[in-house]
Formats: C-alpha cells, sequence, structure tokens
C-alpha cells in the first residue's frame, strides 16, 4: 500500500510501500494502518527480497506514507510514525524518521533517525514531500498545522540534506496561513524549490505556487508571496503535483472540481510562471 518510487543510476526503481505481513491476523483484519515499512530494488535478476525498513515499537504504532528520492550513490527515505488508527491519531505524526541505504545494495538501510517532531502542530503523512536535488542531496518541503487559530494555520518550510551528508540543515520559512495544505515539491537545475499547494481548506480551494531560491536568504525570511494560479478558473482546484519540465520552467498536474460537483478532471498547466 501507498507506494514510493525512485530511480537508480541505470534507471532501474527501488520502491517503498507499506506493508502487513509482519503484524498479526487480528490487527491486520483490524484496519490496513497497521502496518510497516518495506522495499525492493528491480535488477538484472528481477526484484530483491522485500526488506523491512521500519519496525513497529508496540501494536499501536506505525509507519506510513513513505516518500523516496536519490542523492547521488544513495536512496534517501522519509516517512510517517502513527500512534493508533481512529481519524484524530492519523491527523497528527507521532514523528517523522528518515533513513538511507546505498544504490547498489538494497538490504543495507540505516538506523532510522527522527527527522520531525509531531509535538508541536499537525505533521506527517500528505503533509510533506521529498525530492533530489539535481546538483546532489535532497529537499523536503512540509507544512506544521495549528487547529486552535481561526482559521487554522499552516506553517510550510523547506529543509535540506546537502549531497552524502548525514545532518539536515535547519528550516526555511516560504509560507504561512490558511495555505500550504497537501504539498508538492520539485527542484530546478539551478536547486531552486518549487513548491505547490492547496490555498485554503473544504471546497474552497484553489492551487498556489513559489519558487525559492538555492541561496538561504536571511533567517525569518520568507519566500516570494505565493502565486494562486487557478483563481481565474471556475469551480475548486486541488491537490497538486510538480515536475521541471523542458525548459526548467514547472509542469503542474491537479484536480478540479466544478462548481456544486464532484471531482471530474485532473488538468495539466504547462511552463507556469512563478515570477
Amino acid at each position: 500500500m501507498i507506494p514510493a518510487l525512485a530511480l537508480d543510476d541505470a534507471g532501474r526503481p527501488a520502491v517503498l510501500w507499506r506493508d502487513q505481513r509482519t503484524v498479526s491476523p487480528e490487527l491486520r483484519a483490524l484496519d490496513p494502518a497497521n502496518a510497516d515499512l518495506f522495499g525492493s530494488q528491480l535488477g538484472e535478476a528481477g526484484w530483491s527480497a522485500p526488506v523491512q525498513i521500519s519496525r513497529r515499537p508496540a501494536e499501536d504504532v506505525s509507519a506510513s506514507v513513505p516518500h523516496l528520492a536519490r542523492d547521488g550513490d544513495r536512496f534517501v527515505a522519509v516517512w510517517s510514525v502513527y500512534r493508533g488508527t481512529a481519524g484524530a491519531e492519523m491527523r497528527r505524526a507521532v514523528r517523522v524518521e528518515w533513513s538511507t541505504r546505498p544504490l547498489a545494495d538494497a538490504a543495507s538501510w540505516e538506523r532510522p533517525a527522527v527527522l520531525l517532531d509531531g509535538a508541536d502542530g499537525e505533521v506527517g503523512g500528505r503533509s510533506l514531500d521529498l525530492a533530489g536535488d539535481p546538483r546532489g542531496g535532497v529537499a523536503l518541503v512540509y507544512s506544521r498545522l495549528i487547529r486552535e487559530t481561526a482559521p487554522p494555520t499552516n506553517d510550510l518550510a523547506l529543509r535540506r540534506l546537502a549531497a552524502g551528508a548525514a545532518e539536515w540543515g535547519a528550516d526555511r520559512p516560504l509560507a504561512s496561513g490558511d495555505l500550504g495544505y497537501f504539498p508538492a515539491l520539485a527542484i530546478d537545475a539551478e536547486g531552486a524549490a518549487v513548491v505547490v499547494f492547496n490555498v485554503g481548506r473544504n471546497r474552497v480551494v484553489e492551487v498556489g505556487a513559489l519558487r525559492a531560491s538555492a541561496e538561504e536568504p536571511p533567517p525569518g525570511t520568507l519566500a516570494a508571496p505565493p502565486a494562486v494560479i487557478t483563481v481565474a478558473e471556475e469551480g475548486a482546484h486541488g491537490q497538486p503535483a510538480v515536475a521541471i519540465g523542458p525548459g526548467g520552467a514547472p509542469w503542474l498536474l491537479y484536480l478540479h472540481e466544478p462548481v456544486d460537483g464532484r471531482i471530474s478532471e485532473v488538468r495539466a498547466l504547462r511552463g507556469a510562471r512563478l515570477g
């Protein structure tokens, strides 16, 4: 369930997924969220034997929503850890963990380490994304939601892992407000982060986007204000995906919901201008 995919230097895919093979039949039948993470790599002889990457420290603690990216001669994985399976419990990860392994060894994952703590606001799951930097290293975009404000406040931030590094850099604030939900990330050839996300909640949603340059700004400085790129389209739009297209401009996919209707289309925007 919930697979993540990245390619090695020969174009062969590596995958991570949520898996219940280590869970008791009772917990397996109770909820699909009771699971660990496993991974495999496609090679000349076929897929490698599945390797367990996360291990549940207790019956009510599980890993979910893996992300995978390549950094030079290694893969970097990030995933969320939840306690419980109820709706409110699945909003907030207890923590976000990460690990790495060499491209050439599908079984040699490092011991997982904590990347984000879920104590101060809702993090994890579909509120983060991971992407490789063409210059080396990877980047993580994530949001931390505080529901106690009116409207809720979502803080969107970027964190980078330098090529081959064992420690992540400091957070770079990107935006804050009733925006930044379901973020997706791509890194262009210059190392700039292109981030797309939902602006607004429920059925009043549009797609926002911003570009954060590779140069670190002064501490506490936000990125350029996000552009709401679907504001002229009728209906609601959200849950975008992004990739860097020909010429270095971002290409987007997002869902379209007509007024008083259900989601009816996946729309594409090629060569979006973000300033």
